[in-house]
């Protein structure tokens, strides 16, 4: 997940926006640098003339969720107005997305937890076939 701000030239900052994509990437690093490629940076004049500019501020997040469906996708978005500009962000403001460390929230997969799961749930329905399976000359 990310953090997309909203800057208004002469205003400042006028919306925060949280942002979730799924794609894939070979290692954390390059997930961060693929996040920001995909998130990129919007320029534009509005209705009024004055300039503004999306950028992304920060990546929050980042999570392992092994293969899937989704590449290349926003899946979730938060958006939400700030209670007043923050003047200290201009539209020249500067981000460095790229030196964030994001957390692992815990909605992705563990694959070594998986696995040792996997195993003993093999292991416990083993002993359960073993045990069902006794010669019929000994059942009474």
């Amino acid at each position: 997940m990310g953090t997309r701000l909203c800057i208004v030239e002469g205003i400042g900052a006028t919306d925060r926006e949280k942002t979730v994509w799924v794609f894939q990437a070979q290692s954390r690093k390059d997930a961060i640098r693929q996040f920001i490629k995909l998130v990129g940076e919007e320029k534009y004049l509005n209705a009024y003339g004055e300039r503004v500019r999306w950028a992304l501020a920060s990546v929050d997040t980042l999570d392992e969720l092994g293969d899937g469906a989704f590449a290349n996708r926003e899946v979730f978005s938060d958006l939400h107005p700030l209670r007043r500009p923050d003047r200290s962000i201009t539209i020249n403001t500067r981000f460095r997305p790229d030196a964030s460390e994001p957390e692992i929230t815990g909605a992705g997969v563990d694959f070594t937890k998986l696995a040792t799961r996997r195993r003993r749930s093999m292991a416990r329905s083993q002993r359960i076939t073993k045990a069902t399976s006794v010669p019929r000359e000994t059942r009474a």
